[in-house]
């Protein structure tokens, strides 16, 4: 009867507490795996969502500006160039550029009645507001940010410059007509949870310029 008493106080025994702990250790690095892996996703997601998000927003506001392009007759009475061209020369072309240059006329000068254009002019006797150079551009001092410079004309005096975004790792225009212009963005987010340490979504869209058939 006591041998009987003192089985059932024995504990457990040093194997059995062994295997109990490896159990619970392994079943705890399962799911601190699970944890981090589930946490990567999360991260690599959203710095992807992120850099779409970037890109179509810059891309809005390039379009945006895109479309106030014209031709300057008034304080270039001889340029024939096209509105917004994206190379040296007036000219289609099948590569992309890095940049884009287009007239416009100057915001808020139509509030008031803008002066008559010269007598030299072809548009002689008609209203002559104010233009301005545009050129947009990833500015070659700062990696990554897309800027558009306004100079005044025919003043020549540039405007504080304003950034359109952040992180763009490429900013392509082509020409395919006088009006027509693809433009090509991508936008790279930096993040350790994405190949290469960083996310990039790129982004393709055509805008028509100048109000031109």
């Amino acid at each position: 009867m006591r041998q009987a008493r003192n089985r059932r106080n024995y504990g457990f025994t040093l194997v059995e507490m062994i295997t109990v702990v490896a159990v619970f250790g392994l079943i705890l690095t399962l799911l601190g795996l699970e944890f981090v892996s589930v946490v990567d996703h999360t991260l690599h997601t959203r710095a992807s969502t992120d850099a779409e998000s970037q890109a179509r927003i810059i891309m809005s506001k390039v379009e945006t500006h895109l479309r106030t392009a014209y031709f300057d007759y008034t304080d270039f009475p001889s340029a024939t160039a096209t509105p917004a061209v994206a190379s040296p020369l007036p000219a289609s072309s099948a590569t992309p550029a890095a940049f884009v240059t287009f007239y416009r006329v100057t915001p808020g000068s139509m509030a008031t009645t803008p002066p008559t254009c010269a007598p030299s002019s072809p548009l002689k006797g008609a209203l002559c507001p104010p233009f301005d150079l545009v050129t947009i551009q990833i500015n070659p001092l700062i990696p990554g940010e897309l800027d558009e410079i306004v100079t005044q004309l025919p003043s020549g005096v540039v405007e504080p410059t304003i950034v359109l975004g952040t992180n763009v790792s490429n900013f392509g225009v082509t020409p395919v007509s006088s009006n027509r212009y693809d433009l090509s963005l991508t936008v790279t987010e930096p993040s350790t949870h994405c190949s290469g340490d960083a996310c990039s979504f790129t982004l393709n869209d055509i805008v028509y310029v100048g109000g031109q058939d």
